[in-house]
């Protein structure tokens, strides 16, 4: 985790972030350190988010593992965004029943 004066410079409030003993932190994850932005992927997942999930259960589904890629979604974020955007529609799809 990053905390604000960590993030990259002009990315304060993007991405998802959590407040814990007051202060306000960023997963490292999320963020292109080398050039200074928000992993392009992170803002298709942000853009897609239904309004009833929360930063905290995308982490989880960000952090917990995956059968598509045989790691934690996090860790497929710069090689695999597209998959990882695949999977993530696939998750917030309503279920269908009938």
């Amino acid at each position: 985790m990053l905390t604000e004066p960590e993030i990259p410079a002009g990315c304060l409030g993007q991405g998802l972030h959590f407040t814990s003993n007051g202060e306000t932190e960023y997963p490292r994850f999320q963020y292109d350190m080398k050039h200074g932005q928000l992993l392009p992927v992170m803002k298709d997942i942000l853009n897609l988010r239904p309004v009833h999930w929360s930063d905290l259960r995308i982490l989880e589904w960000l952090t917990r593992p995956h059968l598509d890629f045989g790691c934690q979604p996090c860790d497929a974020l710069v090689d695999q965004p597209g998959d990882v955007v695949t999977a993530f529609k696939r998750e917030i799809e309503p279920p269908m029943h009938g």
